[in-house]
């Protein structure tokens, strides 16, 4: 008994997937792939005309020093747990405690190396803050404290790689004075000069005396 025969698709019933290959498809097919398509390379297009999405950035959005391209970001975050002894040797956890962020960003330069390190150490120098601008997430407040390359005689002619590391810096909210009517109702300040005065004894009395 023959078996019947199975007619050959004119076209292919294949998802349009990375690593499929071109193959014939549906007329209808391509209307629903290509506008998805075009605004796939619309979107990467554009992204070539903005600017860095990733670096050391100014509070005003302009990079602190202009390399050649950005190899890495590293971050570091730690809390820290504040303890007190207790009776028998045992400590009891009080108070949770942010220490600042570390951050370094590794640039390569090969263009403009001198006008490069000269602005990164006219940055590390000053007390400016600096944003942390990755694709993930921006780290602000941050102050350049420390920066290195290495350059030899087989590696680096050309092209070096920078790394500058920076520190999170607190910034505290201005304290806010109430005035008060009278003056005894005034809460205390933290401003002005206090004026010391000499401890007065009673008359006849003697330190450490009886």
């Amino acid at each position: 008994m023959p078996f019947p025969l199975v007619p050959t698709p004119l076209f292919a019933n294949v998802p349009l997937n990375p690593g499929v290959p071109i193959m014939l498809r549906a007329p209808g097919f391509l209307a629903y792939v290509a506008p998805a398509l075009l605004l796939a390379d619309a979107l990467g297009i554009t992204s070539l005309f903005l600017g860095p999405q990733w670096g050391i950035f100014s509070t005003d959005g302009s990079p602190f020093a202009i390399p050649d391209a950005v190899v890495s970001v590293d971050f570091r975050r730690q809390f820290r747990l504040s303890d007190y002894p207790i009776e028998d040797g045992g400590f009891a956890s009080y108070n949770k405690v942010a220490i600042p962020y570390d951050a370094r960003v590794t640039f390569a330069v090969g263009i403009d190396r001198a006008g490069f390190l000269e602005d990164v150490d006219m940055a590390s120098r000053s007390l400016d803050l600096f944003d942390i601008v990755t694709r993930d997430f921006v780290y602000r407040n941050g102050n350049v404290i420390h920066y290195d390359y290495r350059r030899e005689a087989s590696n680096g002619v050309s092209l070096i790689k920078v790394d500058v590391w920076l520190q999170q810096v607190h910034i505290l909210p201005k304290p806010d004075f109430v005035k008060s009517k009278a003056p005894e109702g005034a809460a205390s300040s933290n401003t002005g000069t206090v004026q010391g005065k000499p401890a007065l004894l009673p008359t006849g009395q003697i330190l450490g005396g009886v």
